[in-house]
């Protein structure tokens, strides 16, 4: 029998313990070392984008602008982000990638440095020396939840000076974020790599957990439910318990009869055993179309 192989779409899983930098950012062209104090009033500053180049966001001094310039961003740290995490010992300040070096405090302390950015009584914003390619690297801070840089239950700034030395410049990855290194960091519910396939009106469906931690097993539930995109119905649920030891994966293959001319929602959920979060997947399986060599 043939099988025709159904192509579907993964919409981004919801991150409930994410706290989410994509707004609230301000910008400064120059280069004031006062400007990591968490006390500095950057309310004159201009609001920007993070996703973009600066010089792509029709701010008129930025653009075609190669210099430094600061970010600024305030937001609030609450502690229910560490009690109700599964491992609860470390803090991620996700930034992503940066053109082209920067330095980055938290709250007036230094956080991390990616390449040489030169300062001093007779260097003007505009001077750099480094690593021509740190523009490149993913900036993800780590750091212990007893840091002394970190405000639990209250009001936070990270300060980035960054030096564009050509092209482009400014925070450039799309979602920077604050979280807890927990499960997400380490178990993935993989919804893709094997597509649907169809035979008449029965779809079957291989999926599987995957478990990067070295040392840590998760066992849960894993429960599959399908909805019908025209009316919002249920037309199938699957549940069973899963463990997935360190280093390895647990696949899962689950079939449903449906109409081949509709579409439909499904969601993956893993409740895993004393976790406060589970994990969480939606897929759209659009209409079937068959091919036309099949016409």
């Amino acid at each position: 029998m043939l099988a025709v192989i159904m192509v579907a779409c993964t919409l981004p899983e919801p991150g409930s313990n994410v706290i989410s930098l994509k707004k609230g950012w301000k910008i400064q062209k120059g280069d004031q070392p006062e400007w990591t104090d968490p006390q500095f009033d950057d309310s004159d500053w201009i609001s920007i984008k993070t996703g973009k180049p600066w010089e792509s966001q029709g701010i008129d001094q930025f653009i075609a602008y190669d210099g430094y310039a600061w970010y600024r961003i305030s937001f609030l740290l609450p502690e229910e982000i560490r009690k109700y995490s599964y491992f609860g010992k470390e803090l991620q300040i996700t930034l992503g990638t940066i053109d082209d070096g920067d330095q980055t405090y938290l709250n007036g302390k230094l956080l991390g440095v990616n390449s040489s950015l030169v300062t001093g009584q007779n260097t003007k914003p505009g001077k750099f020396e480094g690593n021509a390619e740190a523009y490149s690297y993913f900036r993800n801070y780590i750091i212990p939840v007893d840091d002394e840089r970190i405000n639990w239950d209250g009001r936070n700034i990270l300060a980035i000076r960054v030096h564009d030395h050509g092209g482009f410049g400014g925070m450039t990855f799309p979602s920077p974020s604050v979280s807890m290194i927990d499960i997400k960091d380490f178990l993935f519910l993989d919804v893709t790599t094997d597509p649907f396939e169809m035979l008449g009106n029965h779809f079957t469906k291989n999926i599987r957990l995957v478990n990067k931690h070295e040392s840590e097993d998760f066992t849960g539930e894993i429960t599959i439910k399908v909805f019908r995109s025209s009316d919002g119905d249920l037309i199938y649920e699957t549940s069973e318990r899963a463990m997935v030891k360190a280093g390895e994966q647990y696949d899962l293959i689950y079939s449903f009869e449906a109409e081949a001319n509709d579409s439909y929602t499904i969601e993956y959920i893993y409740d895993i055993d004393d976790a406060h979060f589970p994990l969480y997947k939606i897929q759209v399986a659009p209409e079937m179309k068959i091919p036309e060599w099949l016409d």
